[in-house]
Parts: C-alpha cells; sequence; structure tokens
C-alpha cells in the first residue's frame, strides 16, 4: 500500500487518533510505503507508536531547511536508499538556497528529527 503525503499542510490530535486507530486495522503482511511525508508527520512519525504500522517504512519526506538571508523554508525532498537508509544519513547541514542562492541551514535537530 503506498501512501502519498503531497499536500499534506495539518494534522490534528483527534486525526491522530483515528489515524493510529486505523493503522492498526492493516494486516502486519501489508508492505506500508510512506511517501512525500512532511515535517509536521515526520515528527508525529518520531513521536507517536503506531503512526506507521508493522512492515510499513518512509520511502521518501522532507527535509526543511531556512535561509536567513531571505527568509524563507526550503523543503527538500530526501529518498530512503539515495540519501538515507537505517544505519547512515547523508543529509547535508547546509544547502544553497534555490530562491536567492545563498546558504540554506538544516532547520531540526538531527538526533530528533532522522530518528
Amino acid at each position: 500500500m503506498l501512501l502519498d503525503f503531497t499536500g499534506l499542510t495539518l494534522i490534528n490530535s483527534c486525526g491522530i487518533r483515528d489515524w493510529v486507530s486505523w493503522m492498526k486495522t492493516i494486516p502486519a503482511t501489508t508492505k506500508t510505503i510512506f511517501v512525500n511525508c512532511p515535517a509536521i508527520l515526520v515528527d508525529q512519525i518520531n513521536m507517536i507508536n503506531g503512526f506507521i504500522p508493522e512492515g510499513g517504512y518512509v520511502q521518501s519526506f522532507f527535509v526543511p531547511y531556512f535561509c536567513d538571508e531571505c527568509d524563507d523554508v526550503v523543503n527538500q525532498l530526501v529518498e530512503r536508499g539515495k540519501d538515507y537508509n537505517k544505519e547512515d544519513c547523508k543529509v547535508k547541514d547546509e544547502i544553497s538556497c534555490p530562491k536567492c542562492k545563498s546558504t540554506a541551514e538544516l532547520d531540526v535537530i538531527k538526533l530528533k528529527y532522522f530518528k
């Protein structure tokens, strides 16, 4: 089962509760793949046990970077097997801002966000 989170901008506590309840109904034999996960979803995945069902995994998610120069948040998509795997995360601490070409810095705490 492929779950694409493109366009997700908000998730509230009622939605989280219902989501976790729904995830419990997914058979363990079902391979559940999460793609295009925004930061708000990554935060929930890291905090809430059962947010991803057994046998599920995140294929791609967005990493937020902040550019001081243009005061903008840049969300960079990273992919499993290309940018990260269970043992190694190759996500850069800084990237070039696509808007102003200045340096945008990682806008998360690595140990928490890449859990």
